[in-house]
């Protein structure tokens, strides 16, 4: 009988032990492995961080007069920053950004199509293509010099040898997310909703 008491007043120091230690060795073992599932982006885009202030460029309408950016605030932009020449990348994306804004459904009022070259020129071609196969989707044009200006030397060399870039400009006129001119329309779609889903405004 001696020898069980002595057992117990082993084993009990034991368990409290094991009870309030046991999770925090847990803890620092999870921690220290960098669980994937905890440190997994929910974005497939790049967040931009600080965003850009899109009341701030300087934008051209197809009929070469200034456009004020208020006049196309107030909406949710899924903005094409295209090459000076729409070809096949371009084309893509075009139909792209018409395939995502139809997947939208009842939110597609809430969402513009803009597609911005950078030159001081429109292009009757890229003017035909809309007015034949993209209706609704909006063509602005910026000088080299804004462009770069706007967004950065660096990022202006990315988007010319990706063949331009997509970005999600919010009501408030931030650019806040990007994605490459070859993102999938699935993850771009799918960050969309959510954007929208979040937001109680546009």
């Amino acid at each position: 009988m001696q020898n069980t008491k002595r057992n117990y007043t082993f084993v009990i120091p034991i368990l409290l032990l094991v009870l309030f230690v046991g999770p925090f060795l847990v803890a620092a073992s999870l921690y220290s492995a960098r669980n994937p599932l905890v440190e997994e982006t929910i974005n497939h885009g790049k967040l931009l961080q600080p965003p850009l202030d899109f009341s701030q460029v300087k934008l051209l309408g197809s009929n070469d007069k200034a456009i004020n950016t208020n006049e196309i605030s107030g909406q949710w932009l899924m903005l094409y920053v295209a090459p000076t020449q729409c070809m096949d990348i371009c084309r893509n994306n075009l139909y792209k950004m018409r395939q995502i804004w139809v997947s939208l459904g009842k939110d597609m009022d809430r969402v513009q199509r803009i597609i911005v070259t950078p030159t001081t020129q429109s292009s009757p071609q890229l003017h035909r293509l809309l007015a034949k196969e993209y209706v609704g989707t909006q063509h602005l044009l910026i000088t080299p010099t804004e462009l770069t200006q706007f967004f950065g030397q660096a990022q202006v060399q990315q988007m010319q040898a990706k063949q331009g870039a997509l970005y999600f400009v919010d009501p408030h006129a931030n650019v806040m997310m990007m994605y490459a001119a070859d993102a999938a329309p699935k993850g771009i779609l799918t960050d969309l909703k959510r954007l929208l889903n979040l937001s109680q405004i546009g």
